[in-house]
């Protein structure tokens, strides 16, 4: 029986050689399922207390190896009722049955997760993708967000906007579309501005000269401002050259 001291033939207090003595008050090799083991000396056997509230199995009183009651084991061995940022929480596979789950870490790029694959906060210097991992710089047609010294995300730009800087600002546009002098993408430039480009990315709207009100290209007017005059030459000049007549604004002739 391996009794070092009992109350009768079936109540151990003690135990002896390499047995244990269990809560139940008998002597055994090992410990059951929810209690660890304290070794003995001296000849004398060891003992088993119960593991902490929700472990399953334990290594010690404060190390937990596996958890019950649908409790999540933490990366200090404890188990808790949900696991801590940086963090994501897995069910076990008889979770249902009132055992537990694991905490595992997130990406490294990631500070808050729900899964490996989906990240809900960046670390430092990353941004937050559309697919929700974490990178330090957005996809095509997104810019980043927020500081790089929290993390942040990458949103969208706005339509017709490849790169953007902003919500607002864009600086290369797609779609055969003209990045505007306010920072817009647009079918067509605004008076004031004339067109460059005629690929599907990077075309652009580039300021008329200050005379001219609106204009083909850098050199050539199709309205004039200032009080000037518009010429055959598609120049804005403050007189009419020889063979020419002055004409009201709403008559200038539109040389293109």
């Amino acid at each position: 029986m391996c009794l070092s001291r009992c109350v009768n033939t079936s109540i151990a207090l003690e135990c002896k050689n390499d047995m244990y003595l269990r809560r139940t008050h008998d002597c055994a090799p090992q410990c059951p399922i929810g209690d660890f083991p304290t070794d003995g000396a001296n000849g004398i056997g060891g003992y088993c207390t119960q593991c902490p509230e929700n472990c399953k199995t334990c290594a010690n009183a404060s190390i937990c190896l596996e958890c019950k009651n649908q409790r999540y084991l933490t990366i200090d061995f404890q188990c808790s009722a949900e696991c801590t940022k940086g963090y994501y929480e897995i069910k076990g596979d008889a979770w249902d049955n009132g055992l537990g789950g694991w905490c595992k870490s997130c990406h490294e790029n990631c500070s808050a997760c729900n899964s490996w694959e989906e990240c809900t906060e960046c670390t430092l210097y990353n941004f937050r993708t559309p697919d929700a991992t974490c990178t330090d710089s957005c996809p095509d047609t997104y810019y980043k967000n927020g500081t790089e010294k929290t993390g942040g995300e990458c949103l969208p730009c706005a339509d017709n906007c490849f790169e953007c800087v902003s919500a607002t600002t864009c600086v290369n546009c797609n779609n055969s579309h003209f990045l505007s002098q306010s920072g817009e993408c647009v079918e067509h430039c605004p008076d004031g501005e004339y067109e460059v480009g005629e690929e599907e990315f990077g075309r652009e709207c580039k300021k008329c000269p200050n005379d001219f009100n609106k204009c083909l290209t850098a050199t050539y007017a199709s309205e004039c401002t200032n009080n000037l005059y518009l010429t055959a030459e598609a120049q804005c000049e403050p007189f009419c050259p020889d063979g020419f007549y002055r004409a009201p604004p709403s008559r200038q002739t539109d040389w293109t």
